[in-house]
């Protein structure tokens, strides 16, 4: 890249959008819900980033960022699907990413914390697409807990007098006022206005003329064919609209009149995603280069132990340290070190990546000498050609006898293994299975859901697509895949809750539901089909769960498991607004009992739970 604008030269970016479809019926409100054009304009946006290579450069991602509003229930969250959608695509950090209304002192939070980072060498960029309200309270809270130096090295970029002047309530700040309290430190830019809807050939609006996105969809990549359906959605057919992608296309490419047809030669033959993480070890002695490292002593090559040593007669009490470049790919990583034991002392060793402490432990004491020891440190986020540096010091615990004094250990290490982080596996314990909801991959018009009063570990899935009676439409199919250690027969039950105003009727109250080779069985009938599954509730999440079948009534749902191994629960939507929050298999135990037990248990949430939840 040679154009950037604002001097961004590949560093951190933060955006916040709005894009809010569920009404706002707040007196307050002047429109009930936001601007349709950030549905497309948001993934469009985002293919910018990915197609630059950029996803790790996105810090932080805000949406539906209307404060007060709240969150989707009853209309379907088009931001979401856009942002999920760009996600899985084209692999960035779900981490970053924050749906506002369902924690939005989590996501101001997290954008707080961004910009606390903020300095003359590590500067954060700000993309405006949304109302201040939500960048106001993050700069309120840098203001109050004393970082006011940062918002020095914060650029905003915005296009929008809406963006900078909308009140959502009354009581909600300007841009103006927002950079009045960072004492007028924040650097504001305002390009020109990115529509232009009267005219299809310039920037970025075209209104209800899609003739300049009709490449998107005659690509050949599936992956743009796609950005062209999320314009598909605006209520008055007016989606062809993407213009707060074109503050995107200012910063990083320095051109504040960009257009479709330019960013159809930009896009090409299509975005290829980031490679996933693969898993890596290096060898001390054979992978890493043995240079001086500033502050720390220089280890050595020990051959005849094939370890990493300092020299313990010369540096006494002293750490050392190796550094190499990870050439690996980026992704998260459980990082192992194998250390050696050492009769005479026990060492303590350190993991830094870019000088960030990554973990520090020490040898056991009292092991064998030179025998294997390792540490891992889970779920790391490393990028290719970052710093790994491994840290170890000479150390005497006093037991062995040298000269007139003692040995000496000397930090030996071997190797480092990276492995990419997985999901946790859920087994059977006992006759009891239980996992939450959020394990499925979620995909078509599944939603993700929060209830931190009611839903175990804060959170449910929902279906929030229409009701599909007669048959199964297979894009609304989810599945998972768990353990079974004990064979047999288990009774399946789920809770689940109604959407309200429904609650303890026959509406948002199933799903079909089908066991992965044909091992599910209902009235002694082997079930080889999606079959209906329903139950009630009140507003709690609710232990139950009946199968329906066709021509044979109703009958508790079991799954026959005839020997320990991997097996798969296929659901599909079925009825709009039904939502789950556990699965539970049980076996040899009345449904009481079952009851009693999942109610000790509570499933966190950072083993391979759906990471666009924030965290609260």
């Amino acid at each position: 890249m040679t154009a950037q604008s604002l001097g961004y030269n590949n560093n951190r970016i933060a955006i916040s959008a709005d894009g809010n479809n569920q009404p706002d019926n707040h007196p307050e409100a002047k429109w009930p819900r936001a601007d349709p054009d950030d549905w497309a304009g948001t993934p469009a946006a985002l293919a910018i980033i990915a197609k630059l290579g950029l996803q790790d450069k996105l810090v932080h991602f805000s949406y539906n960022n209307f404060i007060a509003a709240t969150a989707h229930t009853t209309e379907t969250n088009y931001m979401a699907d856009g942002v999920n959608g760009a996600i899985e695509r084209w692999n960035f950090d779900s981490t970053r990413f924050f749906d506002v209304p369902e924690n939005n002192n989590a996501a101001i939070d997290h954008l707080a914390n961004e910009i606390k980072k903020s300095t003359a060498k590590d500067p954060l960029y700000f993309v405006h697409m949304g109302p201040s309200e939500f960048f106001y309270r993050a700069v309120e809270k840098i203001v109050d807990d004393g970082n006011k130096e940062a918002l020095g090295n914060v650029y905003v970029i915005s296009h929008s007098g809406y963006n900078d002047n909308h009140l959502r309530r009354n009581a909600h700040h300007t841009m103006k006022e927002t950079i009045a309290l960072s004492g007028n430190l924040i650097k504001y830019k305002k390009i020109k206005d990115q529509n232009a809807c009267e005219d299809p050939s310039k920037l970025w609006c075209s209104n209800t003329d899609f003739s300049p996105y009709h490449w998107m969809r005659d690509h050949s990549d599936p992956d743009i064919k796609w950005l062209f359906s999320r314009t598909q959605f605006h209520p008055q057919n007016k989606g062809a609209d993407i213009s707060d992608a074109g503050m995107v296309w200012y910063l990083l490419l320095g051109d504040e009149d960009g257009n479709p047809k330019k960013l159809e030669k930009f896009i090409g033959n299509g975005i290829s995603p980031l490679p996933k993480c693969d898993d890596a070890k290096f060898v001390g002695i054979k992978d890493f280069e043995i240079s001086q490292v500033d502050s720390f002593v220089k280890p050595y090559k020990y051959h005849s132990r094939n370890a990493v040593a300092i020299d313990a007669v010369t540096h006494k009490n002293k750490f050392g340290a190796t550094q190499k470049i990870f050439e690996g790919n980026s992704g998260t990583y459980d990082i192992t070190l194998t250390t050696l034991t050492e009769e005479d002392g026990e060492s303590t060793y350190r993991l830094k990546v870019n000088d960030v402490l990554i973990g520090e432990f020490q040898n056991p004491a009292n092991s064998p000498d030179m025998a294997p020891y390792s540490k891992t440190f889970e779920n790391v986020s490393v990028k290719t050609g970052d710093v790994i540096q491994i840290e170890s010091n000479t150390h005497s615990n006093g037991k062995i006898p040298e000269g007139d004094a003692y040995a000496f250990a000397r930090g030996r290490w071997r190797s480092i293994s990276f492995k990419c982080a997985s999901n946790c596996n859920v087994e059977e314990k006992d006759g009891l299975l239980v996992f939450e909801a959020e394990r499925f991959d979620l995909k078509g018009a599944w939603k993700l859901g929060k209830d931190t009063e009611r839903a175990s570990g804060g959170a449910y899935i929902y279906f929030d697509g229409d009701n599909s009676y007669p048959k199964v439409n297979m894009n609304n199919v989810i599945s998972f895949t768990f353990k079974i250690t004990n064979p047999g027969a288990y009774t399946i039950k789920w809770t689940m809750r109604q959407p309200k105003g429904h609650r303890g009727t026959d509406k948002g109250n199933d799903i079909w539901i089908y066991l992965s080779e044909n091992i599910g069985y209902a009235k002694d009938l082997q079930l080889n089909h999606f079959e209906k599954y329903y139950g009630r509730s009140d507003d709690s999440f609710t232990l139950n769960g009946v199968a329906e079948i066709h021509s044979a009534g109703h009958g508790w749902l079991t799954g026959n498991f005839p020997e320990a191994g991997e097996y798969t629960l296929n659901i599909g939507g079925r009825s709009h607004g039904l939502q789950i929050d556990r699965f539970v298999f049980f076996k040899n135990m009345t449904i009481d009992e079952a009851q009693n037990h999942i109610d000790s248990i509570s499933e966190t949430l950072n083993c391979g739970i759906q990471k666009s939840l924030p965290a609260e």
